[in-house]
């Protein structure tokens, strides 16, 4: 399949190489931002890399020094235009990873989506505390827009450097767009990582990017929260998920429960009331907990006044971004540009 698809995915590589070709050359237009410093999160793969976790880690270490703010589209969201998230909405109305962001530090940053992100930020500098960074979500192939600092994540289970362009692989757009990267870093590594296994992938991934800094990191789930009726997650569980990449996840629930039943969705899917109903009649039937990710539980609030979600047995895993080594490293040098530049405008 993937030698008839390869036609197509040369197509799509010349238009891709030949957009970039253009804004490279200064033939189409790219903003920067002086007065605020702006952090692109994104990716070459199409999706599963980690992006709103590593949001997450990038707004604890930012948020006690700076006044931070996350923008982007709102992917499946049902409005249009710019958009500050408040306590009325909800993942159908701005998408479900800015509301999942919202939840957890809504009272200490802004929010925003919107399809143009250059007038979002023009508006986040024009309020009375105005943001000082402004992190940009699934931003990479963003060209309109040149980040103060460029973020590259990679899956380790499948990285750029061995995928083909789209459709005959997942890549966005051609593996030497990974130049354009300040930092890389290959995520959701497995808990033992060999000195060789790191080397190699560092000297392929440099094979496109140059010598920039790279660096590794895993997924740490957290112990399952109930946002059901029942505190104590049962021995066996369904596991429901509505993400890209759900085999790290199924490994994981299969070494702590007795997976009856894997029950998967599209990324994003927005789940509908006969949908809960018939997840929970088949988690009665096995006399199962109702186990999902995180991102699945923010668009199941939606429907949390509903008898289905108050009355039955239904936990999210927690996740936390952690790195494999060099946390400090990649910490100073976030901190270090971001106070250079303030600095350099003083």
């Amino acid at each position: 399949m993937k030698l008839l698809l390869l036609p197509f995915a040369w197509l799509y590589d010349l238009l891709t190489r030949l957009r970039n070709k253009l804004f490279t050359l200064g033939f189409k237009n790219t903003l920067s931002f002086q007065d605020v410093f702006t952090i692109s999160v994104g990716n070459l793969n199409m999706g599963g890399s980690g992006k709103t976790p590593l949001t997450e880690y990038l707004i604890r270490l930012l948020v006690e020094k700076y006044r931070v703010a996350t923008l982007s589209r709102g992917y499946g969201r049902s409005t249009k235009g710019m958009r500050f998230t408040t306590d009325a909405d909800n993942a159908t109305t701005i998408g479900d990873e800015p509301l999942q962001i919202f939840k957890k530090f809504g009272q200490q940053i802004d929010v925003v989506v919107s399809e143009n992100r250059a007038i979002a930020i023009e508006e986040l500098k024009k309020k009375e505390k105005p943001a000082q960074v402004i992190i940009l979500d699934d931003a990479f192939q963003q060209r309109n827009i040149k980040p103060d600092l460029n973020i590259l994540l990679t899956r380790f289970s499948d990285p750029f450097f061995n995928d083909l362009i789209f459709p005959a692989g997942w890549l966005r757009e051609s593996r030497y767009g990974a130049k354009r990267a300040d930092v890389i870093i290959v995520t959701k590594c497995p808990e033992v990582l060999s000195e060789a296994t790191i080397g190699h992938y560092a000297r392929r991934i440099r094979k496109f990017s140059g010598d920039k800094p790279i660096f590794f990191s895993q997924i740490k789930y957290s112990q399952p929260v109930a946002f059901g009726n029942q505190s104590s997650i049962g021995e066996k569980i369904i596991l429901l998920t509505g993400i890209a990449k759900s085999a790290i996840l199924l490994d994981h629930s299969k070494s702590s429960f007795k997976v009856m039943e894997h029950i998967r969705y599209a990324d994003h899917h927005p789940y509908t009331l006969n949908e809960i109903q018939s997840i929970v009649n088949r988690a009665r039937e096995l006399n199962a907990s109702i186990l999902t990710t995180e991102k699945d539980m923010i668009r199941l609030l939606k429907f949390e006044s509903h008898d289905l979600m108050k009355n039955n047995s239904w936990f999210y895993w927690p996740i936390e971004f952690i790195f494999y080594s060099f946390k400090e490293d990649f910490d100073s040098l976030i901190l270090d540009t971001v106070k250079r530049k303030y600095s350099i405008r003083k």
